[in-house]
């Protein structure tokens, strides 16, 4: 049984980051501060000792917990072709657009935005292991919390254990190098999810949000028509090596970037082989779902093709290192 079956909440499994950008008017477009989270990825692969289970860390808030204050004071507002407003803003230590169809009058989309960066703001204060503060550091210390924010904490637990059981040890809520709780891997999949049913709550179906590169689509920018999302390439800054077409759908990437390798149990050595996959991207009904799948299906490799395929509704397209593509993702266009 693979993770969450029996289960349909709309943001099921985690999230590394990606390298996905779309912009309003469906034209595929990536930019720096989009394409990479901005925050540093550190995600440990083997566990010393205990090869054949691989524990996969993601941090991304390495620049601290942004307070609402500060996201709400940095939401701005630029035109995207085609008429869209897109708000930019700053959450969980990298920044996140918000692309909304020209059709929705300004107060509507104004208002949605709003409940976006709180959304936003509300699990990061949740969810933050930067932060003492946060409710989850709260709980493992043993100090109580209120029953809403308990309850969160253990669908997040629970969605992180199926991951692992379904991946075989790929993905783990347990960090490997200190033995500690650690649901950084997830919870920004989780917090975008829960911000798209803000947005949609607010009276918007149609738009595009994107935080650090992971991407949900909502809808459609224009009648007929699908938002179009970049997939970054891997070896070429600004780059884009796919579009794939979306409607309400989720579009992540997990790969090498421009960072080098952020899946600790990747060896030099496989680096450099011509075949090695450095860029993994995965579409889905859901963007936590989309990019759990991501991250796992890269630490996988060449195996991690088949794994993703199989799983009902989800399609992914791999880059290896000579830049040879594999992929049967819908919507899948050339670069």
């Amino acid at each position: 049984m693979g993770p969450g079956a029996g289960r349909c909440d709309g943001r099921r499994r985690p999230a590394l980051r990606g390298t996905c950008r779309g912009l309003a008017d469906g034209r595929p477009s990536v930019h720096a501060d989009q394409r990479l989270c901005g925050a540093p990825t550190r995600c440990p692969g083997l566990r010393a000792g205990r090869a054949p289970r691989r524990g996969i860390r993601c941090d991304l808030h390495d620049r601290g917990l942004p307070r609402l204050a500060a996201a709400v004071a940095g939401l701005t507002v630029r035109p995207a072709g085609g008429g869209s407003r897109s708000f930019v803003f700053p959450t969980m230590g990298t920044m996140a657009s918000l692309a909304i169809a020209s059709h929705v009058g300004v107060e509507t989309a104004d208002a949605a935005a709003r409940a976006c960066v709180d959304s936003l703001a509300g699990d990061e204060r949740r969810f933050s292991h930067y932060s003492d503060s946060s409710d989850i550091e709260r709980w493992r210390r043993g100090e109580p919390i209120d029953a809403k924010a308990l309850h969160e904490i253990r669908v997040v637990l629970d969605e992180c254990l199926l991951l692992e059981i379904a991946s075989d040890g790929v993905f783990s809520v347990t960090n490997p190098g200190t033995g500690r709780l650690d649901t950084a891997g997830y919870v920004k999949g989780h917090a975008i999810g829960k911000a798209a049913e803000a947005i949609r709550h607010a009276g918007v179906d149609d738009f595009s949000l994107n935080v650090g590169g992971d991407t949900y689509c909502g809808g459609q920018p224009a009648p007929d028509r699908a938002w179009r999302i970049g997939v970054a390439h891997p070896h070429r800054s600004r780059g884009v090596a796919a579009v794939v077409e979306v409607r309400d759908g989720a579009v992540a990437t997990s790969g090498i970037a421009q960072r080098g390798d952020h899946i600790w149990h990747v060896r030099p050595s496989q680096a450099l082989a011509p075949s090695r996959i450095v860029s993994f991207t995965v579409t889905g009904p859901d963007i936590a779902t989309a990019d759990a799948y991501a991250t796992i299906g890269f630490a996988m490799g060449e195996r991690g093709i088949a794994w993703v395929n199989a799983h009902e509704g989800f399609g992914s397209l791999a880059i290896r290192a000579d830049g040879r593509m594999t992929g049967d993702a819908p919507g899948l266009l050339a670069g």
